[in-house]
């Protein structure tokens, strides 16, 4: 596990990449920040979680690093692209400035968090017919097939809801558990 602790004080906050070895992206956006050697106003530990995985390009080895860590995951786009580690650089700098780690404003935004309830199989060729984060109500039609239609048993908040993203799953069934209203202010 590679750790780089940056800032004064001890640390409070971390930013951990690379719970899935198949996803890339936090390191590059960590090295990248790194590289900038930043002035941090809190002590920040940065964390590439799952090496071995990640160094042979699987989600996992022997198994998921996801049940040992809690706190918040940001899906940054489709992994091993330069458009996936810019988001995950952004995310970085505005999660460090919101928490008061890093000077400058944090950006006024609300928003809405979400909870993953469970994963929807794919057992075949069902194509998405929704829009991720969009309410789907029971009785709606949220992917298709050629042969057939998969239909909402209850309502939900569909999630990373992409055909070829994971091996055997369409995507997440999610509830929306809140917004928060996030002040524009000065770090």
């Amino acid at each position: 596990m590679e750790v780089n602790t940056v800032g004064p004080g001890k640390p409070e906050i971390a930013v951990v990449a690379c719970i899935h070895g198949d996803e890339p992206c936090g390191k590059t956006a960590i090295g990248r920040f790194l590289s900038q050697d930043p002035v941090l106003d809190r002590s920040v530990m940065f964390i590439v979680a799952n090496e071995k995985a990640l160094e042979h390009g699987d989600r996992y080895v022997d198994t998921g690093m996801e049940t040992y860590c809690d706190g918040v995951a940001a899906e940054c786009g489709i992994q091993g692209t330069d458009d996936a580690a810019a988001n995950a650089l952004a995310i970085i700098e505005r999660f460090l400035t919101a928490y008061g780690a890093m000077p400058g404003t944090a950006a006024s935004t609300e928003q809405t968090w979400y909870r993953a309830i469970d994963a929807i199989p794919q057992q075949g060729n069902e194509r998405a017919t929704i829009k991720n984060f969009e309410r789907v109500d029971a009785g709606q039609v949220f992917a298709e097939a050629p042969d057939r239609q998969l239909t909402a048993e209850e309502p939900f908040y569909p999630v990373l809801m992409a055909e070829d993203a994971y091996d055997g799953i369409l995507g997440f069934r999610a509830e929306r558990i809140g917004t928060q209203d996030c002040e524009n202010r000065e770090r």
